[in-house]
């Protein structure tokens, strides 16, 4: 049987065309330039792409909406990050063809037609994070990361990581995970937790993996106007069931933007710069079900547009959530001998084996520290068709103002008192592009 790697450098070379690296090339239609194979590009990240504004906010809609969808219909404490989900789907949708591009780009909720998406993804990535940089909290910074981890020996297209490169800013390292699929499993666990702030993720990859592609944000800030720590007190948090538990909660006294719609009160809590904010909305008592249901896109987007500034006692309990979940792909990407990446090495040969993304936010008086990584594995279906030379080829497949009952609750003058002591919705914005980094529900603060 042929090697893939054979196979690969017989179509080139029909074509005239020459490899970088023995491995994957593919072919082109007669006058059109062929990409070469290589485990590299040379090529830098475009610092200022040029995007439409429609698109940008397309993207900034599919975003959160995306972020809606990974949320879920769950009664228990959950968080997860938007926008490195879908960033991280955009750049497996870069090697994608076929039915299974036009699946994942329905599955990042995008629009039709879809150009200059990579760009727009670009300019949103940059924006974002560049203001990211300039936060701190308690000596810990605050950035995103991103990064990929290919198989040595095997070759990609060239166009495939000239997009990765131009685009999102990730040159994949080489590693081997037909040889050490432990340690190359160690090797992107351990990315992910120093770039996501020290989570830990159950993310393996096995020895049939050729690809692997990593996204990551680590958030430390300051509240713009923080809460007065000595002011902290015990009371009682409201569970869906109606039953209570007692927990700590923060308080601070003065002009807060908030706003009101059916069924719910909002407010919002800007962080050190004002750029980003956390939107916080509180069902009245019975309506967590129908609000969270009717919390789309674009119904957040109203609710943090519609806010005014309202002198506010405001109570807040103290919590710190963590939710571990894969990302929600269809069949056509996660088959094997279905999906189709060919885009990356040329073969039908490679799907989607392992996907997942962790994310953590915990707030205090001084601020918030939050963290996400996401993680995607591509292994190949039929790995004995690919030449390693250190082994045989083969793997192993492997209502809002609420005053608790029974405590005391001291109202500073000229103040409306307010108590977030029912489960609630919360969204950490950048109010800048409108994009979402963190959404999440609190049911239960002591969990």
């Amino acid at each position: 049987m042929f090697s893939k790697s054979l196979l690969r450098n017989l179509a080139t070379a029909s074509c005239a065309c020459s490899l970088l690296l023995s491995g994957c090339g593919g072919s082109s239609s007669s006058g059109a330039p062929v990409s070469s194979s290589s485990e590299t590009s040379s090529l830098t990240r475009a610092m200022t792409p040029a995007v439409a504004a429609t698109t940008e906010q397309a993207v900034v809609t599919a975003v959160n909406s995306l972020g809606r969808t990974l949320l879920g219909e769950g009664v228990g404490n959950a968080i997860v990050a938007p926008f490195s989900a879908s960033v991280s789907l955009a750049r497996l949708r870069v090697g994608s063809a076929g039915a299974s591009r036009t699946d994942l780009s329905a599955s990042l909720l995008l629009p039709a037609p879809v150009g200059e998406i990579d760009s727009a993804y670009n300019k949103l990535d940059q924006s974002i994070s560049g203001r990211m940089t300039s936060l701190t909290l308690d000596g810990q910074t605050s950035r995103s990361s991103a990064s990929g981890w290919i198989q040595a020996r095997y070759g990609y297209l060239l166009t495939y990581l000239d997009t990765l490169a131009l685009n999102y800013g990730v040159k994949p390292a080489r590693t081997d995970f037909a040889a050490d699929q432990y340690g190359s499993t160690a090797l992107i666990n351990s990315w992910a937790a120093q770039a996501s702030g020290g989570l830990i993720s159950s993310f393996a990859t096995y020895q049939n993996c050729r690809l692997a592609l990593g996204d990551a944000v680590r958030l430390n800030a300051l509240w713009l106007e923080p809460f007065d720590a000595t002011l902290n007190q015990t009371d009682l948090f409201q569970r869906l069931d109606g039953s209570y538990t007692e927990t700590l909660f923060l308080r601070k006294s003065g002009l807060i933007r908030q706003s009101t719609g059916s069924g719910y009160q909002a407010l919002e809590l800007p962080l050190t710069g004002n750029d980003l904010r956390l939107l916080i909305i509180l069902p009245d008592e019975g309506s967590f079900a129908a609000v969270k249901s009717a919390l789309t896109a674009n119904r957040l987007n109203e609710i943090a547009a519609a806010m005014t500034t309202t002198p506010m006692d405001l109570k807040l309990p103290i919590f710190s959530i963590e939710s571990e979940q894969p990302l929600l792909l269809n069949a056509s990407a996660t088959t094997a001998n279905i999906a189709d990446f060919s885009a990356v090495d040329s073969t039908k040969d490679l799907y989607v084996s392992a996907s997942l993304q962790r994310s953590r936010l915990s707030i205090s008086a001084g601020g918030i520290k939050a963290g996400a990584a996401t993680l995607i594995a591509l292994d190949d279906a039929h790995p004995e068709t690919w030449t390693n030379p250190y082994d045989n080829g083969f793997g192993y497949d492997s209502s809002f103002i609420f005053i608790s009952g029974g405590t005391n609750y001291y109202s500073f003058p000229d103040t409306i008192p307010v108590s977030v002591g029912r489960p609630f919705i919360f969204a950490l914005r950048d109010s800048v592009t409108g994009v979402i980094l963190f959404l999440g529900q609190v049911v239960d603060p002591t969990k």
